[in-house]
């Protein structure tokens, strides 16, 4: 073999064995994407419940009879987005099971 040959033939092995490193790596860091995605998951629809319960709570306190038809409008606004929400986490969390 010629200088030129050997020369490409040392850099294709070397190329070759880099790549496989790598991708080796890659493979590693990629098993545990599934896992961490669920428990982003779970936290994300942990932490819209709670959400969901601090408005339930901080609707529920209004008692001012003054403000009783605001705050009626207001109650009915704030479950109607509450329901919108608890719809919008039941919806994406069957696509993301689906996608399991």
């Amino acid at each position: 073999m010629s200088f030129s040959e050997t020369l490409i033939q040392a850099t294709v092995n070397q190329l070759k064995k880099r790549l496989e490193a790598g991708f080796a790596d890659v493979l590693e860091i990629a098993k545990g994407v599934p896992d961490r995605l669920n428990k982003e998951w779970k936290n994300f629809q942990d932490e819209v419940l709670e959400e969901v319960d601090r408005l339930d709570q901080q609707s529920s306190q209004s008692t001012n009879p003054a403000d009783e038809r605001t705050s009626s409008s207001n109650l009915e606004q704030s479950q109607e987005q509450i329901d919108r929400l608890r719809d919008k986490v039941s919806k994406i969390s069957r696509k993301f099971e689906m996608l399991q």
